[in-house]
């Protein structure tokens, strides 16, 4: 083999590895993006629901009084009713109870509940574990964030060991 055949050679697998790279940048970004989003998200569930576990909160009644359900692929249905504190200083109405089936009260029903701020949800008091899955899925995307990062540094070390070798070359 000639100097020239070598040298053509080795610009075929530059090349080649250069297209592999373009391949793992997307999919880095790829990651990172699907790991910022479930952060995000698995994040917003997680506060009030650690706020629970903890006992931190307004504690009161929840008074159920009909079915609320989502339409569309994503279905699910939660009780929605009132709310009012135990010292009877804070009311709200139309909130939906987390973590109770709807097989699991009737209209009219009372259940022991604690209201953390969230927007439109209170919680059982005896919901002391729901913190797990949201933590979770918290952990699935800190370990994309980082597979997507070490991804990155890898591509990059590549990138500048080739243009090194390059350039001495």
């Amino acid at each position: 083999m000639t100097d020239e055949e070598v040298l053509a050679a080795a610009e075929r697998v530059r090349r080649a590895a250069d297209a592999g790279g373009v391949q793992a940048l997307y999919f880095g970004l790829l990651f990172l993006a699907i790991g910022v989003i479930l952060f995000g998200g698995m994040l917003t569930m997680l506060v009030p629901q650690l706020r629970v576990a903890l006992g931190h909160g307004d504690p009161g009644t929840f008074t159920a009084e009909r079915v609320y359900c989502t339409s569309g692929k994503g279905r699910w249905c939660k009780w929605q009713g009132d709310f009012v504190s135990a010292e009877g200083r804070s009311r709200r109405q139309d909130v939906l109870i987390t973590g109770i089936g709807t097989r699991d009260l009737k209209r009219g029903s009372r259940v022991a509940a604690i209201d953390v701020g969230s927007s439109r949800d209170v919680y059982p008091r005896k919901a002391r574990y729901e913190w797990i899955g949201p933590l979770v899925g918290l952990s699935v995307a800190v370990g994309l964030m980082l597979i997507s990062a070490i991804g990155w540094r890898s591509w990059f070390r590549t990138r500048r060991e080739a243009r090194g070798r390059h350039r001495r070359a």
